[in-house]
């Protein structure tokens, strides 16, 4: 939650028009997000063409969903609050604790 207050007083303070500025930003906290996820739901990066885009992006590979967090990232410090990190990450948590809880019952049938 810390994470959406430090992009909002960031969007807020910096000129993002050279690009260098952005990436710079987004690889800090794109990599920080993604390894948030990564580490709590068992992820793996890996580059991977984002549908509509002709380069590969790093993404995340968790339970057979793909999560962009530098392109999140990018949106929320280019468009704006309305791309609130926390509220993604939420997103994030719910659906990957149902997928979890799933699939912790599959193994526990499986083992018996």
């Amino acid at each position: 939650e810390f994470l959406e207050t430090i992009l909002a007083v960031i969007g807020a303070g910096q000129d993002f028009s050279e690009k260098d500025e952005v990436e710079e930003q987004v690889k800090l906290w794109g990599g920080y997000l993604g390894e948030v996820v990564r580490r709590r739901w068992n992820g793996a990066w890996d580059l991977i063409q984002y549908p509509g885009r002709a380069e590969a992006m790093p993404a995340l590979m968790v339970s057979g969903s793909q999560i962009y967090p530098l392109l999140k990232i990018y949106r929320r410090l280019t468009v704006g609050e309305s791309e609130n990190v926390w509220k993604f990450y939420e997103q994030i948590r719910s659906r990957l604790s149902r997928v979890s809880s799933v699939e912790e019952s599959r193994n526990k049938a499986d083992r018996q």
